[in-house]
């Protein structure tokens, strides 16, 4: 009879593939937090644009004193923007509240978040 000799998987070798399994996830875990952050910056950013362009819809019809006082209410009954509310205000993709005001000057409406600033770029304010 011709037997053949079987090899199985030390404790060592499966503790090694156990090690390098945690190393690489938790690379991945590291660089997926920068990604998620910067997918929630782009919508913010998407957002701000959407808001602008509807409040300076609304405002062909209305007064800027009025759009002001009720742009949640504006906002959050369009059809081109499906927007998050907290409370009864429209947040960003952090959770929020957008701030609003009217730029005359530029005869705009100007949207801010306290998580990006004016370039898109995320702001560590923790």
């Amino acid at each position: 009879m011709n037997y053949t000799k079987r090899h199985s998987l030390t404790l060592i070798e499966i503790m090694l593939v156990i090690v390098l399994i945690g190393i690489v996830g938790g690379a991945l875990a590291f660089n997926l937090r920068g990604a998620l952050d910067k997918g929630k910056s782009f919508k913010t950013q998407e957002t701000k644009k959407k808001i602008e362009a509807i409040l300076s819809i609304a405002s062909v019809d209305d007064d800027q004193d009025i759009v002001l006082g009720q742009w949640t209410e504006i906002v959050s009954k369009s059809p081109l923007i499906k927007v998050k509310l907290n409370n009864g205000t429209v947040v960003d993709a952090w959770g929020n509240p957008f701030e609003v005001k009217y730029e005359p000057s530029e005869g705009q409406y100007l949207v801010s978040s306290t998580k990006i600033d004016v370039d898109g770029k995320i702001v560590d304010n923790s």
